[in-house]
């Protein structure tokens, strides 16, 4: 605000000739004041220049007013706060996603990979580590002994009765 000491003077309305303000020409109504700089201009009269003009002036040199920082910085701080409560919230899922696109090509199923293929010890055949895995946790589900053997779809010379 203002001090006593200060040249320039807020008014409700103008009193001295001419009255006006000296930008727009307005004689005032309840929303504008006027600022009073202390000047007489010869030929013309007192230098006003009303509240409206003064606020048209500061946003043309880019001056934020005081209240309107506040309120956006404000804001600033809630909008902030909520991203970083999102971003904690969906850090997990970002990360899986990140880790599923960054594994090796998927194709159909499981890649067979060196690092997943291990040595059966017993019959000296390779075997997929995820097929071992995946029958110890439950996931392969079988009804046939381990010594009964299937059909081996290959066709052999006694396939053919001649």
């Amino acid at each position: 605000m203002l001090t006593a000491q200060s040249r320039f003077k807020v008014l409700d309305t103008p009193v001295l000739a001419p009255g006006t303000c000296f930008v727009c020409g307005s004689a005032g109504d309840d929303k504008r004041k006027f600022i009073d700089f202390g000047k007489q201009i010869e030929w013309y009269g007192a230098v006003y220049v009303c509240t409206e003009c003064i606020v048209e002036v500061a946003e043309a040199s880019e001056y934020i007013p005081v209240a309107s920082f506040d309120s956006l910085h404000t804001e600033l701080r809630e909008l902030q706060v909520k991203y970083d409560q999102l971003a904690a919230k969906y850090a997990p899922f970002e990360e899986a996603i990140k880790n599923v696109l960054d594994s090796p090509d998927p194709g159909f199923g499981m890649v067979l990979h060196p690092s997943n293929m291990r040595i059966d010890r017993d019959t000296g055949d390779k075997r997929d580590e995820s097929d071992i895995e995946g029958s110890a946790q439950g996931e392969s589900e079988t009804n046939e002994s381990v010594d009964v053997e299937g059909s081996d779809d290959l066709f052999d010379s006694s396939d053919f009765d001649d």
